[in-house]
C-alpha cells in the first residue's frame, strides 16, 4: 500500500508540474524567449527611437556565455499594408532568419510557401490574420508605409515568401515578418534594433541569468529582464493557475494519505494479541511502543525504495516520450496534444514525507493505546 501511494502521489505530481513546464517551455521558445534585451524603459513605453546601438557588442557577449543556447535581435515598427484597394495596420518585426530560427519556433509555424531563403530581399512572412485581412497569398504583394527613424516617410513593396499559422489563433495575428537588414534598411535605423530574444539552455536560470547579463554587458542605459517580467501576465495567469491546482494536489495527497492510514492501522490493531502476550511475558511497555514506532518507520522507509525506482522509471518515461491526449487543448492560443511528466526532487520529497509521517502518525495513538492495555484485555481480543 505504502509503494502504490508513493507511486501514484509521485506520478501524479510529476505529470501536474510536467504540464506547467511544458507550457511555460513551448511559450518561451515559441516567440519571447528566455530573457530579452531592451533600451531601459522599452517595455513600459516601445519607441522606435529607443534602440540598442551596439548589436556586435551584445551579440560577443551573450555567444561566450556558456549558459545561453542562442540569441536573436529584432526590430518592431507600426506600419500601414496596402493590397489594391485594401488597408490595414500591421505591425512589422525584423528578424535575422538563421538567429530566429535557432532561438524561436518561427520557422516551425511556417504553415504554406516558405521561410526566408538566403539572399532573398524584401520578402516577408505574414501572419494569417493580417493575410485573411488583405487577401494575401504565398507571392503576394504588399506595399508598406511607415515613418523612419530620422522622420521620413518608409515605402516599399514586399514579396509574401510564407504564411506563419500562429498557435491557432486565425484572424488575431497581425505581424509581417521582414528581414532584419530589410527592416532597418525601411526605417532607416542603420545597424540599430530594439530587442535581443535569448534562449538559455536552463529555463530556470532566467532570473540569475538576467542578473548576471546584465553586470557583463555593464551598460546601464540596458534592461535585461526573464520572461517572468517580460510576459507578466502570462506569468501571472500561470502562477494562479498553479496556486488553484495546488488544491486539487492535496485532495488527491490526502486520499493516498487516507489509505495508508487504513492499512497501517489495521496493521497494528489486529496484532494487539500478540502485543498482549508480549506484556504476559514480561515485555515492558515502552519497548513494545517503541517496536511499533521503529517498526512502522522501517516498513515506510523501505518503502520508498521501490516506489522511488517505480516513479521514476514512469516519470522519466513520460518526461522523454509523454502521453498522447486523445483531445488536444489550446491554453493561452497554443495547442498542446502531448502530456508531459517531470523528474525532480519535488515529485520524489513531497510522497516520501508523506507516507513516512502517515505511517509513523497514525501508530503513535494506536502505539500509547496498546501502552494501556493490560495483557489480559489484550488477549480476550484474540
Amino acid at each position: 500500500m505504502m509503494v502504490g501511494g508513493f507511486w501514484l502521489c509521485s506520478l501524479f505530481l510529476g505529470v501536474a508540474e510536467g504540464s506547467y513546464d511544458s507550457i511555460i517551455d513551448f511559450f518561451t521558445r515559441d516567440h519571447t524567449g528566455h530573457l530579452q534585451i531592451h533600451k531601459k524603459g522599452y517595455l513600459d513605453n516601445p519607441s522606435l527611437q529607443a534602440t540598442i546601438n551596439d548589436w556586435d557588442r551584445v551579440h560577443v557577449t551573450l555567444s561566450g556565455d556558456p549558459r545561453v543556447a542562442s540569441s536573436a535581435p529584432r526590430v518592431y515598427a507600426a506600419a500601414l499594408a496596402f493590397v489594391g484597394d485594401k488597408t490595414t495596420g500591421a505591425r512589422l518585426v525584423g528578424v535575422d532568419p538563421a538567429l530566429e530560427a535557432s532561438t524561436t519556433r518561427l520557422k516551425q509555424k511556417v504553415a504554406q510557401g516558405s521561410y526566408f531563403q538566403p539572399q532573398g530581399h524584401n520578402d516577408v512572412l505574414a501572419g494569417k490574420g493580417i493575410a485573411g485581412a488583405l487577401g494575401l497569398k504565398v507571392g503576394s504583394q504588399v506595399a508598406l508605409v511607415s515613418q523612419g527613424a530620422d522622420g521620413s516617410v518608409a515605402n516599399d513593396l514586399f514579396t509574401v515568401v510564407g504564411l506563419i499559422q500562429d498557435g491557432g489563433q486565425e484572424g488575431v495575428d497581425r505581424n509581417l515578418y521582414l528581414r532584419l537588414s530589410d527592416a532597418q534598411s525601411f526605417l532607416v535605423l542603420g545597424g540599430r534594433i530594439h530587442e535581443v530574444a535569448v534562449l538559455l539552455k536552463d529555463i530556470r536560470l532566467a532570473r540569475s541569468e538576467a542578473a548576471a547579463l546584465a553586470a557583463q554587458l555593464g551598460d546601464p542605459s540596458l534592461s535585461v529582464e526573464p520572461w517572468q517580467v517580460v510576459e507578466k501576465d502570462f506569468y501571472k495567469a500561470m502562477t494562479v493557475d498553479k496556486e488553484g491546482d495546488y488544491f486539487s494536489q492535496i485532495i488527491f495527497l490526502v486520499l493516498v494519505g487516507l489509505g495508508v492510514l487504513n492499512t497501517v492501522l489495521m496493521n497494528v490493531l489486529e496484532r494487539v494479541p500478540e502485543y498482549g502476550l508480549l506484556k504476559a511475558l514480561g515485555t515492558r511497555s515502552s519497548t513494545l511502543t517503541a517496536m511499533i514506532l521503529w517498526e512502522m518507520l522501517l516498513l515506510s522507509l523501505f518503502s520508498l525504495i521501490p516506489g522511488a525506482a517505480l516513479s521514476w522509471a514512469s516519470n522519466a518515461w513520460l518526461a522523454e516520450y509523454g502521453l498522447k491526449l486523445p483531445h488536444p487543448y489550446t491554453y493561452g492560443g497554443m495547442v498542446f496534444s502531448t502530456m508531459y511528466g517531470q523528474v525532480s526532487w519535488l515529485v520524489f520529497l513531497e510522497p516520501a514525507i508523506l507516507i513516512v509521517l502517515v505511517a509513523v502518525l497514525v501508530c503513535v495513538p494506536a502505539a500509547f493505546r496498546i501502552r494501556r492495555l493490560t495483557p489480559i484485555e489484550a488477549l480476550r481480543r484474540a
